[in-house]
Protein backbone atom coordinates (compact mmCIF):
# COMPACT_ATOMS: atom_id res chain seq x y z
CA UNK A 1 0.00 0.00 0.00
CA UNK A 2 1.39 2.98 -1.02
CA UNK A 3 1.85 5.69 1.54
CA UNK A 4 -0.84 8.01 2.75
CA UNK A 5 -1.18 11.76 1.81
CA UNK A 6 -2.24 13.46 5.13
CA UNK A 7 -3.39 17.27 5.57
CA UNK A 8 -2.08 17.84 9.68
CA UNK A 9 -3.44 21.50 10.76
CA UNK A 10 -2.22 22.99 13.80
CA UNK A 11 -3.91 26.86 14.99
CA UNK A 12 -1.06 27.98 17.41
CA UNK A 13 2.30 27.08 19.41
CA UNK A 14 0.96 24.23 21.91
CA UNK A 15 -1.14 22.64 18.71
CA UNK A 16 2.75 23.07 16.70
CA UNK A 17 4.63 21.00 19.59
CA UNK A 18 1.96 18.27 19.92
CA UNK A 19 0.82 18.02 16.12
CA UNK A 20 4.62 17.42 15.38
CA UNK A 21 5.20 14.69 17.68
CA UNK A 22 2.13 13.19 15.94
CA UNK A 23 3.62 13.88 12.73
CA UNK A 24 7.07 12.07 13.10
CA UNK A 25 5.32 8.88 14.87
CA UNK A 26 2.59 9.16 11.53
CA UNK A 27 5.78 9.25 9.64
CA UNK A 28 7.47 6.40 11.24
CA UNK A 29 4.65 4.18 10.85
CA UNK A 30 3.13 4.70 7.79
CA UNK A 31 5.93 6.86 5.58
CA UNK A 32 2.72 9.47 5.25
CA UNK A 33 3.40 12.36 3.19
CA UNK A 34 2.42 15.43 5.78
CA UNK A 35 1.25 18.99 4.66
CA UNK A 36 -1.07 21.57 6.01
CA UNK A 37 -0.75 24.53 9.01
CA UNK A 38 1.79 25.24 11.90
CA UNK A 39 5.08 26.46 13.01
CA UNK A 40 8.63 25.85 13.79
CA UNK A 41 8.25 22.45 15.45
CA UNK A 42 6.11 20.72 12.52
CA UNK A 43 8.75 21.92 10.45
CA UNK A 44 11.17 20.44 12.18
CA UNK A 45 9.08 17.05 11.82
CA UNK A 46 9.10 16.92 8.64
CA UNK A 47 5.66 18.47 7.36
CA UNK A 48 5.70 20.82 4.21
CA UNK A 49 3.61 24.48 5.77
CA UNK A 50 1.45 25.82 3.44
CA UNK A 51 -0.06 27.67 6.30
CA UNK A 52 1.81 30.02 9.39
CA UNK A 53 -0.68 29.51 12.14
CA UNK A 54 0.51 32.77 13.20
CA UNK A 55 -1.97 34.11 10.44
CA UNK A 56 -5.23 32.44 12.51
CA UNK A 57 -3.89 33.01 15.96
CA UNK A 58 -5.93 35.28 17.50
CA UNK A 59 -7.45 36.27 21.36
CA UNK A 60 -10.70 38.29 22.22
CA UNK A 61 -13.41 39.43 19.79
CA UNK A 62 -11.80 42.25 18.65
CA UNK A 63 -9.00 40.57 17.30
CA UNK A 64 -10.90 37.76 15.50
CA UNK A 65 -13.40 40.19 13.92
CA UNK A 66 -10.30 41.68 12.58
CA UNK A 67 -9.10 38.68 11.15
CA UNK A 68 -12.13 37.16 9.86
CA UNK A 69 -11.10 37.68 6.21
CA UNK A 70 -7.49 36.28 6.97
CA UNK A 71 -9.14 33.25 8.57
CA UNK A 72 -11.47 32.58 5.92
CA UNK A 73 -8.59 32.75 3.03
CA UNK A 74 -6.59 29.90 5.11
CA UNK A 75 -9.84 27.70 5.26
CA UNK A 76 -10.31 27.96 1.76
CA UNK A 77 -6.41 27.47 1.49
CA UNK A 78 -6.36 24.24 3.62
CA UNK A 79 -9.27 22.49 2.42
CA UNK A 80 -7.91 23.50 -1.66
CA UNK A 81 -4.80 22.13 -1.24
CA UNK A 82 -6.42 18.76 0.41
CA UNK A 83 -8.12 18.58 -2.61
CA UNK A 84 -5.28 19.46 -4.98
CA UNK A 85 -3.51 16.57 -3.41
CA UNK A 86 -5.86 14.14 -3.04
CA UNK A 87 -5.65 13.84 0.64
CA UNK A 88 -6.21 10.08 2.40
CA UNK A 89 -7.28 12.16 5.70
CA UNK A 90 -7.24 15.40 7.70
CA UNK A 91 -6.30 15.59 11.65
CA UNK A 92 -7.26 19.02 12.74
CA UNK A 93 -5.33 19.99 15.84
CA UNK A 94 -7.39 22.35 18.46
CA UNK A 95 -7.91 25.67 17.14
CA UNK A 96 -11.97 25.28 16.82
CA UNK A 97 -12.83 28.49 15.34
CA UNK A 98 -10.22 28.09 12.40
CA UNK A 99 -10.87 24.47 12.19
CA UNK A 100 -14.27 23.60 12.20
CA UNK A 101 -15.06 25.64 8.95
CA UNK A 102 -11.67 23.76 7.09
CA UNK A 103 -13.69 20.45 8.36
CA UNK A 104 -16.71 21.63 6.96
CA UNK A 105 -14.81 22.54 3.52
CA UNK A 106 -13.29 18.75 3.88
CA UNK A 107 -16.20 17.15 4.45
CA UNK A 108 -18.14 18.96 0.89
CA UNK A 109 -14.97 17.70 -0.51
CA UNK A 110 -15.46 13.56 0.80
CA UNK A 111 -12.04 13.96 3.04
CA UNK A 112 -12.39 11.69 5.90
CA UNK A 113 -11.44 14.50 9.30
CA UNK A 114 -9.95 13.19 12.52
CA UNK A 115 -9.77 15.72 15.54
CA UNK A 116 -7.24 16.06 17.69
CA UNK A 117 -7.62 17.90 21.30
CA UNK A 118 -11.14 18.71 20.60
CA UNK A 119 -13.65 21.33 20.90
CA UNK A 120 -14.08 22.21 24.63
CA UNK A 121 -17.81 21.61 24.09
CA UNK A 122 -18.56 21.30 28.10
CA UNK A 123 -17.01 24.68 28.81
CA UNK A 124 -18.40 26.74 26.20
CA UNK A 125 -20.97 26.55 23.35
CA UNK A 126 -22.16 23.18 23.53
CA UNK A 127 -24.30 23.63 20.43
CA UNK A 128 -20.54 22.94 18.84
CA UNK A 129 -21.57 19.11 19.37
CA UNK A 130 -24.04 19.07 16.51
CA UNK A 131 -21.58 21.02 14.24
CA UNK A 132 -18.75 18.53 15.19
CA UNK A 133 -21.35 15.52 14.68
CA UNK A 134 -21.96 16.51 11.47
CA UNK A 135 -18.16 17.25 10.23
CA UNK A 136 -15.63 15.05 12.40
CA UNK A 137 -15.63 11.19 11.56
CA UNK A 138 -13.19 10.59 14.83
CA UNK A 139 -12.55 12.88 17.79
CA UNK A 140 -9.26 12.15 20.16
CA UNK A 141 -9.35 13.87 23.48
CA UNK A 142 -7.05 14.77 26.11
CA UNK A 143 -9.05 14.45 28.87
CA UNK A 144 -11.17 11.03 29.99
CA UNK A 145 -14.59 13.01 31.10
CA UNK A 146 -14.49 14.41 27.28
CA UNK A 147 -15.08 10.49 25.81
CA UNK A 148 -18.14 10.36 27.75
CA UNK A 149 -19.41 13.44 26.57
CA UNK A 150 -18.41 13.12 22.79
CA UNK A 151 -19.86 9.46 22.75
CA UNK A 152 -23.44 10.41 24.51
CA UNK A 153 -23.94 12.58 21.56
CA UNK A 154 -23.00 9.76 18.61
CA UNK A 155 -19.53 10.71 17.88
CA UNK A 156 -16.82 8.50 17.52
CA UNK A 157 -13.94 9.21 20.18
CA UNK A 158 -11.19 7.86 21.48
CA UNK A 159 -9.39 9.50 25.18
CA UNK A 160 -5.60 8.84 24.55
CA UNK A 161 -4.27 11.45 27.37
CA UNK A 162 -2.71 14.66 27.75
CA UNK A 163 0.25 14.96 25.35
CA UNK A 164 2.19 17.34 28.13
CA UNK A 165 2.50 14.00 30.36
CA UNK A 166 4.93 12.61 27.50
CA UNK A 167 6.45 15.82 26.76
CA UNK A 168 6.84 17.85 29.80
CA UNK A 169 10.29 16.24 30.82
CA UNK A 170 12.80 18.56 32.11
CA UNK A 171 16.32 17.51 30.54
CA UNK A 172 17.83 18.90 33.05
CA UNK A 173 18.38 19.93 36.95
CA UNK A 174 17.58 23.11 39.11
CA UNK A 175 21.45 23.68 39.04
CA UNK A 176 22.54 22.73 35.58
CA UNK A 177 19.50 25.13 34.35
CA UNK A 178 21.00 27.72 37.07
CA UNK A 179 24.95 27.11 36.02
CA UNK A 180 24.00 27.11 32.05
CA UNK A 181 22.34 30.72 32.15
CA UNK A 182 24.44 32.08 34.94
CA UNK A 183 21.60 32.47 37.37
CA UNK A 184 22.40 31.42 41.60
CA UNK A 185 20.19 28.11 42.28
CA UNK A 186 20.33 29.74 45.83
CA UNK A 187 18.13 32.59 44.89
CA UNK A 188 14.34 32.52 43.84
CA UNK A 189 13.60 31.88 40.24
CA UNK A 190 10.38 33.35 38.85
CA UNK A 191 9.16 32.03 35.21
CA UNK A 192 6.97 34.33 33.54
CA UNK A 193 5.02 32.89 30.42
CA UNK A 194 3.13 35.34 28.62
CA UNK A 195 1.63 33.73 25.77
CA UNK A 196 2.52 32.39 22.47
CA UNK A 197 -0.19 35.65 20.40
CA UNK A 198 1.40 38.80 19.84
CA UNK A 199 -2.09 39.90 20.91
CA UNK A 200 -1.90 38.05 24.36
CA UNK A 201 1.36 39.48 24.97
CA UNK A 202 -0.14 42.66 24.47
CA UNK A 203 -2.42 42.51 26.94
CA UNK A 204 -0.10 40.29 29.40
CA UNK A 205 2.92 41.28 29.26
CA UNK A 206 2.82 44.97 30.63
CA UNK A 207 1.03 43.72 33.98
CA UNK A 208 3.82 40.94 34.21
CA UNK A 209 6.40 43.39 34.19
CA UNK A 210 4.83 45.92 35.83
CA UNK A 211 4.37 42.94 38.89
CA UNK A 212 7.96 41.88 38.57
CA UNK A 213 9.32 45.80 38.89
CA UNK A 214 7.22 45.65 42.17
CA UNK A 215 8.79 42.65 43.44
CA UNK A 216 12.07 44.14 42.54
CA UNK A 217 11.76 47.80 44.15
CA UNK A 218 9.88 46.13 47.17
CA UNK A 219 13.17 45.28 48.77
CA UNK A 220 13.96 41.79 51.39
CA UNK A 221 13.42 38.73 49.79
CA UNK A 222 11.60 39.41 46.84
CA UNK A 223 14.31 41.94 45.48
CA UNK A 224 16.56 38.22 45.22
CA UNK A 225 14.36 36.96 42.72
CA UNK A 226 15.50 36.23 39.45
CA UNK A 227 12.92 36.31 36.65
CA UNK A 228 13.34 33.61 33.37
CA UNK A 229 10.92 34.96 30.37
CA UNK A 230 10.10 31.36 28.66
CA UNK A 231 9.62 32.83 25.13
CA UNK A 232 7.48 31.57 22.66
CA UNK A 233 9.15 30.42 19.13
CA UNK A 234 8.72 33.27 16.52
CA UNK A 235 8.34 36.41 18.77
CA UNK A 236 11.48 38.39 19.39
CA UNK A 237 13.03 40.31 22.38
CA UNK A 238 11.86 43.78 20.80
CA UNK A 239 8.31 42.78 21.19
CA UNK A 240 8.88 42.88 25.23
CA UNK A 241 11.58 45.30 26.12
CA UNK A 242 9.64 48.73 25.89
CA UNK A 243 7.52 47.29 28.81
CA UNK A 244 10.21 45.29 30.93
CA UNK A 245 11.80 48.10 33.31
CA UNK A 246 15.37 48.99 33.55
CA UNK A 247 16.20 48.01 36.94
CA UNK A 248 14.48 44.09 36.11
CA UNK A 249 17.00 41.79 35.37
CA UNK A 250 15.46 39.45 32.81
CA UNK A 251 17.00 36.16 31.35
CA UNK A 252 15.61 35.49 28.36
CA UNK A 253 14.86 31.76 27.16
CA UNK A 254 13.53 29.76 23.70
CA UNK A 255 12.73 26.21 23.35
CA UNK A 256 13.35 25.25 27.20
CA UNK A 257 9.57 25.65 28.94
CA UNK A 258 10.32 22.32 30.36
CA UNK A 259 13.82 23.25 32.28
CA UNK A 260 12.69 26.79 33.09
CA UNK A 261 9.35 25.37 34.53
CA UNK A 262 11.15 22.37 36.86
CA UNK A 263 13.87 25.11 37.81
CA UNK A 264 11.14 27.51 38.72
CA UNK A 265 10.06 28.24 42.59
Amino acid sequence: MSAPTILLSAGEASSDMYAARLATALRARTGARIFGMGGPRMAEAGVELIADYHEVAVVGITEVLHKIPTVVRVQNRLAGEAVRRKADLAILVDSPGTHLGVARRLKRAGIPVGYFIGPQIWAWRSGRVRIVRRRVKKMVVIFPFEEEIYRDAGIPVEFVGHPLVDTVKPAMTREQFAGKHGLDPQRPIVALLPGSRKNEVARNYPVIAEACARLVRGGGKTARIQFVHVAASGLGPELFAPFTAADVKLLRVEHAPSDALAASD
